[in-house]
């Protein structure tokens, strides 16, 4: 919270999302494409285009507000899981991006440690829906890929199960290109191509004094 305005995450992930839309079928979705950081990546648009006017009224959506939103590079290591045991933690470079005014946004490396100050509280329930699914398996069969390898690599992500998944942030890496960082799933943290589907958890900063509709 910050004077009159709070900070909202969505409590379940809402949506199965590529961070970067890709243009062929280039070697495993690693392609030039998935360079794109924060400010040019398309799920930035999505968010703050199709979702904001899907999920929200007019009058609803003037309670959000523009936020200046600052992805700078860090240092950080990644940590992986085995049985919820620590067994490995990879020192990785975080790629940033310019500044950008957004209504609702993916939060950063940073801000996820900062608002879920432990492991357990960052892990967010997914019940994919025929439209995610359907979303998620065209991209996946896209690049060259099987849905069933996606589902086995990332898990999570089976239709009409509810269980915990991945979610973007919107930091990249340069570990890879590709590297997008995600986060909370029961297996760790770590990174997945920006080409492939991963859940959205929508944060945005909203007006307290705003007037909501009855």
């Amino acid at each position: 919270m910050q004077d009159d305005k709070v900070l909202v995450v969505s409590y379940r992930l809402l949506a199965l999302r590529q961070y970067q839309d890709y243009s062929n079928n280039d070697d495993y979705g690693y392609g030039d494409y998935n360079y794109a950081t924060w400010a040019d990546c398309s799920l930035r648009s999505w968010l703050n285009d199709d979702f904001l006017n899907a999920a929200f009224s007019e009058q609803e959506a003037q309670a959000i507000n523009l936020t200046s939103v600052k992805t700078p590079e860090i240092d950080r290591a990644i940590t992986v899981y085995d049985s919820n045991e620590i067994y490995e933690k990879i020192p990785i470079h975080m790629q940033g991006s310019k500044d950008t005014e957004d209504m609702v946004f993916c939060l950063s490396v940073e801000e996820a440690e900062t608002y879920f100050c432990w492991d357990a509280i960052r892990i967010a329930n997914m019940t994919v829906t025929e439209q995610d699914y359907d979303y998620a398996v065209q991209t996946v069969k896209a690049i060259g890929e099987s849905p069933e390898n996606w589902g086995f690599i990332f898990g999570g992500y089976n239709l009409n199960e509810t269980a915990p998944a991945m979610w973007w942030l919107r930091n990249g890496t340069y570990v890879n290109p590709y590297g997008g960082i995600w986060i909370g799933s029961r297996s760790g943290d770590g990174e997945i191509p920006r080409g492939w589907p991963c859940g959205v958890r929508p944060a945005m900063w909203l007006q307290l004094d705003a007037e909501m509709p009855k």
